[in-house]
């Protein structure tokens, strides 16, 4: 497939390729990195382009077909009510607060559980 490189965008792509050895049918895997800039068409397999979809456009018909595959529908959001609830004033919150911290210091303080059994030696 097919694809034009987005405007802003730069693509350092890297792949595995077979490079022939010195002697007959031995062969060394090395990494080739390859850098696409803006405008610039590029030819990808899907797998290299999902991991570069954010940044290509569609450059034939293959391409534009397999970008829109990848699209994700989701529903509009709702609109926010009209008269949406305020919200609690700071002095509100303060006697909430206030009243929180009275009901923590008059509640019983707890001892941690004896989780050792029973005591011995």
């Amino acid at each position: 497939m097919r694809f034009k490189v987005r405007e802003g965008f730069v693509i350092h792509h890297r792949r595995l390729v077979k490079v022939p050895g010195l002697v007959d049918g031995e062969e060394t895997i090395e990494v080739q990195v390859s850098s696409y800039y803006a405008k610039q068409v590029v030819d990808f397999d899907p797998d290299e382009a999902r991991e570069h979809a954010h940044k290509l456009e569609p450059f034939d018909k293959e391409a534009k077909a397999w970008l829109e595959g990848l699209a994700v529908a989701f529903d509009a959001p709702v609109a926010a009510p009209a008269a949406a609830p305020a919200g609690a004033s700071l002095e509100q919150l303060v006697a909430l607060m206030a009243e929180a911290i009275k009901l923590a210091a008059a509640a019983p303080a707890s001892a941690p559980a004896d989780q050792g059994g029973a005591s011995g030696g």
